[in-house]
């Protein structure tokens, strides 16, 4: 699909349409989050995470066409990065080297080819209707909201605190510049140590009954804080401490878990990889092997 309008209208347009296109054809209704690198990989191209230093993705035609990926980068910027890979390949733009350094979708992006990349991985990341579905079902407004419930529904997305940030202002226009540029001003860093508790390498991500529709990935030196009325079983990945009504969840290596319901009628796959990790994107849950 060569992008042949060179208007940001446009532009903005191709790429909202492509992205609702894959989001059908992957089997995505538009208020559900996507697990980027399983779907992307569906498609036969493949995906891998690499040790590059001064880019963060870059897209191959090769037979298979592959996308790949700075193992390095965090989790949130390596998702936008293999959308924005998956658009050029889409598109058929060839191979193309790429390193953002700005959060905001392709507003100060002069190649409209770049342009059409950032719409595409924005929309298909974080359609409106998912946006808010992540807000509202937790109660919160998602045209006014604190960065903490900002940075808990960017990690059911799968995208980076900024990213979301950026997205309900200059794609989606729910929150006002007031709020826009309140929101920017708090880190992540921050936010992860109010809800942790302690300076935390990785991220803090914070579980219950709302996650739907997609695993809970998380890397080596993540924190997952689960309310104790669930069940888990993360043995084999965590060390856990109850604590103030929620169990806290080290993520210590490698592998699978669950957390679930009492009555079994909600559940969640718990999917660890190692932080940096090299290699294809479906090993990268694989458990380590045992030392004998």
């Amino acid at each position: 699909m060569k992008s042949r309008i060179y208007n940001r209208t446009g532009l903005a347009v191709v790429a909202a349409k492509a992205a609702y296109h894959w989001r059908r054809t992957l089997g995505h209704a538009a208020w559900a989050p996507v697990s980027v690198f399983d779907d992307i990989r569906k498609t036969g191209v493949q995906i891998r995470f690499v040790d590059l230093t001064n880019v963060d993705g870059l897209y191959s035609s090769t037979m298979p066409p592959a996308i790949l990926l700075g193992a390095h980068r965090p989790v949130g910027r390596q998702s936008f990065t293999c959308a924005h890979e998956f658009a050029h390949h889409l598109f058929e733009h060839g191979v193309r080297f790429d390193k953002f350094e700005s959060c905001e979708p392709a507003t100060s992006k002069l190649d409209p080819d770049e342009f059409v990349a950032d719409m595409f991985a924005a929309c298909l990341l974080m359609p409106k209707a998912a946006v808010c579905r992540g807000f509202r079902m937790r109660g919160w407004n998602p045209s006014g909201p604190s960065p903490t419930e900002v940075y808990h529904v960017s990690h059911w997305l799968g995208v980076s605190y900024d990213a979301l940030v950026c997205q309900l202002r200059l794609t989606l226009n729910l929150i006002s510049v007031r709020d826009y540029k309140a929101l920017s001003r708090v880190t992540p860093a921050e936010i992860k140590l109010h809800l942790s508790g302690t300076k935390c390498p990785g991220e803090v991500l914070s579980v219950d009954e709302n996650w739907v529709d997609r695993p809970i990935d998380c890397q080596v030196n993540d924190y997952i804080i689960i309310p104790r009325h669930l069940l888990i079983d993360v043995s084999r990945v965590a060390e856990v401490v109850a604590r103030d009504g929620f169990f806290h969840c080290k993520v210590i290596k490698p592998g699978l878990g669950r957390v679930f319901s009492q009555d079994n009628s909600w559940g969640a796959f718990i999917r660890v990889s190692r932080r940096g990790y090299l290699g294809l994107s479906e090993f990268r849950h694989m458990e380590e092997a045992e030392d004998e």
